[in-house]
């Protein structure tokens, strides 16, 4: 019954397709409707057959093997498998496929239908003969269907696609001045390969056209010669991409990423200067927005930046800063004024961890021009805020060379539009606030039009003022983890958008668009942002997920915590507390050491330890000044001491810091581990209760 089934049905398609097909040189609308269903058709009988492999195996095993389930199951493969070829070659008569390539998928996909079909029959067999040849011609079959996949990645993604990763990338030969970029090479080509060339390559030429290599740009395609030197609107590769998003022609297509208005500007100014493909940029008419645009196409080698001491650190903290890492374990600082009149004593302190420096905030420090006379010297620095303070033109003048930087914040300062301009002129800087200063709102969409710049003044049409929005919310609480974690955001603004990051980059309209639970199987750090029209963005969310090599499950404490903030098995728990430390998330020792020993059940390779401190200078928390860390053969001892690091408090400007203190160690391979986390013993004598016991609150201790 099953097979009769299975024969009228395939008897009906194909009379179907005969009968929509009839009568014209061209394929009916109908068939290559049809046709697109081919990629989603495809998947059902690849992962039939994968499971009835399974049950296949399964059942030879443990001998109870399910004849009538590996019998139906490949009836449905069988079905669905001559369906995907069907609609394959309906999807192949839309044409800008490599010939070559089409006829070995084809055949292939027809050879894997007939052997999944013999199967069928096969499996219903009871001859011996027959069912000896049946696993072999089983496997045989997927490997048919698996080479029949592989071309199928090749006509759709290029003939490399499976193998792009298997090796060590190329090096591309460093380009440090913008006089060196060939103008085709180097930029024009680049813009192509990420916009153009999934469609137009050797093995997928929709409208018979590869964009390539030069000679296949200069043949063109079904529609003609798409380049026409010194006329970039007669010329297609640029004018398909000014038609409406909506037009059948419009290159490239609705849903596919699209030109930029840099990219397209290059692409014109290329084709105007006779669409040379091998001149330089220094051969060309003098442009400053080439040059500036240009830029962004340098290959240059990557900024090594060192880690800062914790000296270094801890002397910026005393002076009343925050200093963050950006993401664990990374050279790279976040740095934010927390008193409200800093001084020249207070910004002298950031001499020493300058080239650590990504974002700086100054907001609301009432520094002024005289003050900032070396912020020249922050060579990485991406995020500047000096916004609610006295600053005028002449902060702008020293902000000139700060060629990183991506963002500036000047709101409510003095700063004029001829300052302004200057800076723009020479520091385009990408994303720029300006409200309450000087400029007049009028001033602003001209030099956002002039220097390809974004800069928010409060207003928009009928000058009125944007709101900010909320930033996005959270709703993943651990921030450690072992395998993967899912991160959930959420905004409760309608229409609105989050765009991320998950490399530290703050996060523009640009960025990856949020729309599912993000996966992460790597520690990263995130950062997000809420988007929507006529609205100003809203403040990033930021938070570091890390991922831990070892779950601590078995331990012990020589002394358990206070009764006040119990729970020995916060410090193990994977979740970090806040600077509340009434949250319930911390263990505080009042006067005492943690001392703890760790049995990792089996012999692991352990290279540092990582535990989370609070200091609440106020509250009589201090961090510990000692972390330190020993190995031996039995939980018994005798301990092998491994190494430690010292830390000093923060002092009377520690209203609430959290830090995680790294002990790092050469790699020790061993099953038990003690951990001690030192106690001050006593408050300072700046402390107004000196001399009694300071407590300590712990909330994670990690072996990496």
């Amino acid at each position: 019954m099953l097979k009769k089934y299975i024969l009228t049905f395939l008897i009906g398609v194909i009379s179907i397709s005969t009968f929509a097909n009839s009568d014209s040189e061209e394929p009916s609308r109908l068939i290559l409707f049809l046709g697109r269903f081919h990629p989603l058709i495809l998947h059902l009988p690849i992962g039939a057959l994968l499971i009835t492999f399974y049950l296949d195996i399964v059942g030879r095993l443990k001998k109870q093997y399910q004849h009538k389930a590996v019998h139906y199951s490949l009836g449905f493969s069988a079905v669905f498998a001559v369906l995907t070829c069907l609609l394959g070659y309906f999807l192949s008569l839309e044409g800008g496929y490599d010939e070559s390539v089409l006829d070995f998928h084809f055949y292939l996909g027809i050879a894997a239908a007939v052997m999944i079909i013999v199967l069928f029959f096969m499996s219903k067999s009871t001859q011996k003969n027959t069912r000896l040849l049946f696993f072999p011609f089983f496997v045989l079959t997927i490997a048919c269907l698996s080479a029949a996949g592989h071309y199928g990645s090749v006509l759709t993604h290029g003939e490399n696609f499976i193998t792009e990763y298997a090796y060590a990338p190329q090096e591309e030969p460093l380009i440090l001045e913008v006089d060196s970029l060939k103008i085709f090479e180097n930029v024009v080509c680049k813009i192509l390969d990420d916009k153009c060339i999934q469609c137009h390559n050797s093995t997928k030429k929709k409208g018979d056209l590869s964009l390539l290599t030069k000679e296949t740009i200069l043949k063109g395609g079904e529609s003609g010669v798409i380049l026409h030197p010194k006329d970039p609107f007669e010329s297609l590769i640029y004018s398909s991409a000014l038609l409406p998003i909506t037009d059948d022609a419009h290159m490239p297509p609705e849903g596919k990423p699209q030109l930029t208005k840099d990219e397209l500007w290059v692409l014109k100014y290329w084709i105007r200067n006779n669409a040379d493909f091998q001149t330089k940029i220094h051969s060309l008419p003098v442009n400053d927005t080439l040059k500036r645009i240009a830029t962004k196409y340098l290959i240059l080698e990557k900024k090594k930046i060192p880690f800062a001491s914790d000296s270094d650190i801890s002397k910026v903290q005393k002076s009343g800063f925050s200093v963050t890492s950006i993401v664990p374990n990374k050279p790279e600082l976040t740095v934010k004024f927390l008193g409200k009149n800093a001084t020249k004593a207070n910004l002298k302190k950031l001499n020493n961890i300058v080239e650590q420096i990504v974002e700086l905030d100054l907001n609301n420090s009432g520094i002024s021009d005289n003050m900032l006379g070396n912020l020249e010297r922050f060579s990485n620095l991406k995020r500047l805020r000096l916004d609610n303070t006295d600053i005028a033109d002449k902060t702008l003048s020293a902000i000139t060379n700060l060629e990183d930087l991506e963002f500036l914040n000047l709101y409510n300062t003095k700063i004029t539009l001829n300052g302004l301009k200057d800076l723009l002129e020479n520091n385009p800087i990408p994303k720029i606030y300006t409200w309450s200063s000087e400029i007049a709102s009028s001033d602003v969409s001209n030099m956002e039009k002039e220097f390809n710049v974004s800069i928010s003044n409060g207003v928009f049409d009928g000058f009125v003022e944007k709101v900010a929005l909320k930033k996005p919310v959270l709703n993943t609480e651990k921030t450690l983890f072992v395998d993967t974690i899912s991160i959930r955001l959420e905004t409760k603004m309608r229409g609105a958008e989050i765009r991320y990051s998950l490399d530290s980059t703050q996060p523009n309209e640009h960025s990856e668009l949020y729309t599912k639970p993000i996966i992460l199987k790597e520690g990263a750090y995130l950062m997000a942002r809420v988007y929507k029209n006529n609205w100003l963005p809203s403040e990033t969310l930021n938070r570091s997920f890390s991922k831990i090599g070892v779950q601590i499950e078995d331990f012990s404490l020589k002394v358990n915590p206070d009764k006040r903030y119990p729970g020995a098995a916060k410090l193990f728990d994977f979740e970090e507390g806040s600077l509340n430390f009434r949250d319930g998330k911390w263990t505080g020792f009042n006067g005492l050491d943690i001392e703890a020993i760790v049995d990792l059940k089996e012999q692991k390779s352990i290279s540092s330890l990582s535990v989370n401190c609070l200091e609440n200078f106020n509250n009589y928390i201090l961090y510990p000044n000692k972390i330190s860390l020993y190995t031996s053969n039995s939980k018994q001892g005798p301990y092998k001491f491994l190494g430690s690091t010292k830390i000093k408090s923060l002092g009377p400007s520690a209203i609430g810091h959290i830090n995680r203190f790294v002990v790092k160690i050469p790699e020790t391979k061993s099953q038990f581990f003690k951990i001690i986390v030192s106690n001050p013993k006593k408050l300072p004598s700046s402390h107004p209760a000196a001399g009694d016991k300071p407590w300590i609150f712990v909330d994670e201790i990690m072996l990496h």
